[in-house]
């Protein structure tokens, strides 16, 4: 009954030990930073501080300091002179820029990853060779050579163990930059169109609001000209009435619709 408590003790001991060992793991390629940004500054939308001022140069500077993420240009813009469409614009265009960014340095941490696995798996191997040179450039017995290619075996499944890991937690630190790189615009976007809805009504009532104080200055327009031809005061720019032109201007007319020839000279 003693020895199998203590093989129970024993085997808890050892669960306990692996999982602590599983918990304390971990990734080989990157360390975690508790206390640092999903997304890289570099890639936030607020980078670009020139065409964020070009998009919110009337608004105050207390609103300025409010509001830091250009997902929320329209938000940021104290006045609607811009159509929807070159706002939107505007906002793809960053958003474009930020992702090329984003693409190129994975591009170019991929590359390097890559060239760094490559020359390291090139000198261990040369150093596996170099050894094997050296070993075999002298007599050895049965037990010698089958613990040398034992060990030089063990050695070699141990360092590619090792390497597969690294890219593992390589490709995973990269999906994981990935996701959430996507998760950050796609957060900035929802923002954006919730705002661009709201401008896009403010900027449709601005221009029913110009038709319409148009149309009342055209009808205006319109009634001071009737006014004066029934008065016979011109309005500016308007001809004004003359009763003896328009009755010369009739006879003129009935003289073309009489009898005979043409009006010419000396009939």
């Amino acid at each position: 009954m003693k020895n199998v408590f203590l093989l129970f003790a024993t085997s808890w001991v050892v669960l306990i030990s692996a999982c602590s060992s599983i918990e304390k793991r971990n990734n080989t390629y990157s360390n975690p930073d508790q206390n640092k940004a999903l997304v890289d500054e570099k890639y936030s939308l607020t980078a670009d501080r020139k065409k964020i001022d070009e998009l919110r140069s009337a608004v105050p500077a207390e609103k300025k300091k409010e509001n830091d993420e250009l997902a929320l240009i329209l938000q940021l813009t104290g006045e609607v002179k811009k159509s929807p469409s070159d706002v939107r614009n505007e906002f793809d265009k960053v958003v474009r820029k930020k992702r090329e960014i984003f693409d190129k340095d994975m591009t170019k941490e991929r590359d390097q990853f890559t060239k760094d696995e490559k020359k390291s798996r090139d000198q261990f191997l040369k150093s596996q060779s170099d050894s094997r040179d050296k070993f075999q450039a002298s007599k050895h017995n049965k037990d010698e050579n089958s613990d040398f290619y034992k060990d030089s075996e063990s050695r070699r499944q141990e360092y590619f163990a090792n390497e597969r890991e690294k890219r593992n937690d390589f490709e995973s630190d990269t999906r994981d930059k990935r996701k959430n790189f996507e998760d950050y615009i796609r957060e900035k976007n929802n923002e954006f169109n919730q705002e661009y809805r709201a401008y896009s009504r403010r900027y449709d009532d601005m221009k029913k609001q110009e038709r319409e104080e148009k149309a009342l200055k055209q009808k205006v327009e319109f009634d001071k000209m009737g006014s004066a031809n029934a008065t016979g005061v011109a309005s500016p720019g308007v001809t004004p009435f003359n009763p003896e032109i328009n009755d010369l201007d009739r006879e003129i007319e009935e003289a073309k619709k009489r009898a005979g020839s043409p009006l010419g000279t000396g009939e």
